[in-house]
């Protein structure tokens, strides 16, 4: 009985940390770099991965307890049952304010990770795609762009 209450509440302290995890498919993107601090100009169509012959990237949202300061998201990019990417991010409120305003779109949030990198997300939130894919699968104008600023580049995917 005891060896049963100890695994239960492991469960239980183990699910509050990391709670609600979705998966999104990714089937098409675009990419720039940055030269001096500055960002290319992003393409005007979008590459897809079958196109090249790749596999489509599957990105797993986590969404983690962060306590008093919010919430973390973790996100991994698996590519062929490989993580390719692992990286944890916060909501940061003022880049979010700033990014709508420059895009003239009321639903962009913006993440902040480590180095300067960011996520932003367009038409979904890291809260709702770690719920649930379908905002992400029946919303054709949904977008994650992985600002990866410590490498010098930027991709978008839908």
């Amino acid at each position: 009985m005891k060896k049963a209450i100890i695994f239960i509440s492991l469960f239980m302290f183990s699910h509050s940390i990391y709670g609600q995890s979705s998966e999104i498919i990714a089937t098409a993107y675009k990419q720039v770099f940055r030269m001096n601090n500055t960002r290319g100009e992003w393409p005007d169509h979008w590459t897809t991965y079958e196109s090249e012959g790749r596999s489509n990237p599957v990105i797993r949202t986590t969404k983690i307890s962060g306590g008093s300061s919010g919430y973390i998201y973790r996100l991994q990019m698996y590519i062929n049952n490989i993580v390719q990417a692992d990286f944890y991010v916060t909501y940061d409120s003022q880049k979010s304010v700033e990014m709508r305003k420059e895009w003239n779109d009321h639903y962009v949030n913006c993440y902040k990770g480590s180095g300067g990198d960011y996520v932003f997300t367009q038409k979904v939130s890291l809260e709702s795609i770690s719920i649930d894919n379908s905002e992400w699968k029946y919303n054709e104008n949904s977008q994650l762009y992985l600002m990866i600023y410590s490498e010098d580049y930027c991709v978008v995917i839908s």
